[in-house]
């Protein structure tokens, strides 16, 4: 198959690129959202403005001593990993997106969007 050609050398770059490439994808393997939390610009630019927003999640006395103790759903739907039960305005966290997955599993429906 092979005549005896060798491969081809390949530029400097390529492996700087390549060896990039390899860690992103491990490091994306070992922590959740690793792009997203420690190398994206717009990730860092939205966390910013997030305490300007107009668009706010809080709770309502509707959450009880049980949730919190138990750190039921809304804990465990946050795709960032918030700690929503003990955050009384969880949209205030730099890390918090507004994708209302705490909201939608409260079953007390405790946690809601308030404008202004």
């Amino acid at each position: 198959m092979f005549s005896g050609t060798p491969l081809p050398e390949l530029p400097f770059t390529f492996y700087i690129g390549f060896f990039a490439m390899v860690l992103l994808v491990a490091s994306s393997l070992v922590t959740k959202r690793f792009w997203c939390a420690y190398i994206c610009p717009l990730g860092a630019l939205m966390s910013f403005f997030n305490k300007f927003s107009l668009l706010h999640i809080k709770k309502s006395g509707k959450c009880s001593t049980f949730c919190r103790g138990h750190q039921r759903d809304c804990n465990k739907k946050c795709p960032t990993g918030i700690e929503i039960s003990r955050n009384p305005e969880p949209s205030s966290d730099p890390e918090c997106t507004l994708c209302y997955n705490c909201a939608e599993a409260c079953s007390r429906n405790a946690v809601k969007y308030e404008v202004g």
